[in-house]
This record gives structure tokens, C-alpha cells and sequence, in this order.
């Protein structure tokens, strides 16, 4: 929104009660001077791909952490923390992943596992484990219907003392489609009751329901407002993360205007 980058929002990453404001990164981009400047903007970062299985082990075992290792060198070169994202996700898999039996797949899963976390030992502060555990079209009753089944199903491990350490709630929304301030605010404070720390780990709005308002920034602020202000409203939200430093760099693609700088 604002492509005087890292000078915008240096209060938002200094005075945030110590959670950590961060941001997707991609390689792609490190080349380019105001891509840069902008990650300065955050003080956490994680890969928006390139420390994914598809990534890392496009043949099978056969590791190659070179893309993953480049955004964990930028974020130390920039002060940054590193966070991992993601171990294991459903989609963009390599073939053979897709094409695996059941117990391949189970031996793979726990091989991969092991080999990412012994190599970024001491270099991350944590993992996605898994990305977009519950199906997207498990329901009809959009996001918060979502949001719930994943709660309940959290809530269920901890019943079960089946060890879990946090949550991520992913936030990809727009001005039309969005959560309310109490109900985000109450969801997080539920899991914060479960003992369950909480990351917002991949916030965008879309303009979707005012691209080309007169207000439109004003509308696409509010939400992302009340994302932060839930997450600084609860003890266990720690990690307040964008889905990609730019518009023109966002998978939602430029039209959308769903990050914060236009670098």
C-alpha cells in the first residue's frame, strides 16, 4: 500500500508487545533493491515456498536445501527470526509423493521430517508441521465454519494429551469476506484457554468487495487492524505474519491489493 517500506512501519515491528511481525518471503525477489528495503519492515520471516517437501525434496531422497537456506541467510543477514513453513502440506507435491503406497508415504513423511529439522536445528524458531490440515470443502459454511472444525479438533488432542504446540490461523480474506473483531478476538482467547500458543501466519486482504472504493485502503486497514489488535489482545498470540512483502509479488495477484506495500 505504502512503498516507503521499511520507514512506514518501523513502529508497527518495534513497539508490538514482543510479538513477532513477519512476512512470506520468495527468493525470487532478493535481488530487487525496494523488495529489501521492505523486508526491513518485519523482524520474522518465513519462506513462502521454498522450504516446502516439493522444494527441498523434489526426487526422492534426494535433499537439497540450497532455496530454503537462501531466505534463512537473508532473514540473519536482515536481524530477522526464522520460521519454518511448511513439513508437510497436501497440494504441490512432487510426483512421486503423490504416487507413493501408504507405508512409502508414512516412511517418507517421518524421513523428511527428521532430515529438515536436524538441518535447521538451532536456525528456526518453529515449524508449520502441517499446512492446511482440514479440507477447505469439508463444509459450505465458509471460513469460520472452518475455523471451528479446527478448534474442535485441537481441542480434541488436548482432551487426548496428544502433544500439539500451536496453532496457525492461516487469514487469507478480503474486505467482503471477513471475520468480526469478537469473534476473532474470542476464537484465539479459547485457544489461549487450551493452553495453545497462536500464530497469524499468513495474512492478506483482498479488495474483493471494494476494489476501486473511494475507501478502499481505509476498509482493507480495518481488517488487518482487527487481526493485530485480536492477536495483541491475547498472551498466547505471538506472531503476527503477512502473506508476502508486495502486491505485485502476492499469489493473489496485483488487481487484489491484499499486502502492505506496492514495491
Amino acid at each position: 500500500m505504502n512503498d516507503d517500506a521499511s520507514y512506514a512501519y518501523e513502529l508497527l515491528k518495534n513497539y508490538a508487545n514482543n510479538i513477532k511481525i513477519g512476512v512470506a518471503a520468495n527468493t525470487m525477489k532478493f535481488n530487487n533493491a525496494s523488495y529489501n528495503e521492505a523486508l526491513k519492515a518485519f523482524n520474522y520471516m518465513d519462506a513462502e515456498n521454498g522450504c516446502k517437501l516439493a522444494s527441498i525434496q523434489p526426487r526422492k531422497g534426494v535433499y537439497n536445501f540450497n532455496d530454503c537456506d537462501d531466505h534463512y541467510n537473508k532473514a540473519k543477514q536482515l536481524g530477522m527470526v526464522f520460521r519454518g513453513h511448511c513439513l508437510i502440506w497436501y497440494s504441490d507435491q512432487p510426483d512421486w509423493f503423490k504416487n507413493a503406497d501408504a507405508n512409502t508415504l508414512k516412511n517418507s513423511i517421518v524421513d523428511h521430517i527428521t532430515k529438515t529439522l536436524q538441518h535447521y536445528n538451532g536456525k528456526a524458531d518453529g515449524w508449520d508441521v502441517v499446512n492446511e490440515a482440514i479440507d477447505d470443502g469439508s463444509s459450505s459454511n465458509g471460513i469460520w465454519a472452518k475455523s471451528e472444525a479446527v478448534y474442535n479438533f485441537v481441542a480434541d488432542l488436548k482432551k487426548r494429551n496428544i502433544l500439539i504446540g500451536g496453532v496457525g490461523l492461516q487469514y487469507h480474506v478480503s474486505v467482503k469476506n471477513q471475520p468480526a473483531f469478537g469473534k476473532i478476538n474470542n476464537l484465539i482467547d479459547r485457544y489461549c484457554k487450551l493452553g495453545i500458543e497462536v500464530h497469524i501466519t499468513e495474512l492478506d486482504v483482498s479488495c474483493e468487495g471494494a476494489c476501486g472504493a473511494s475507501n478502499e485502503q481505509q476498509q482493507q486497514a480495518t481488517v488487518f487492524t482487527n487481526a493485530l489488535k485480536a492477536c495483541l489482545n491475547n498472551s498466547c498470540c505471538k506472531a503476527f505474519l503477512v502473506w508476502g512483502v508486495s502486491d505485485n509479488d502476492s499469489w493473489l495477484g496485483t488487481g487484489k491489493r491484499g499486502v502492505l506495500f506496492d514495491v
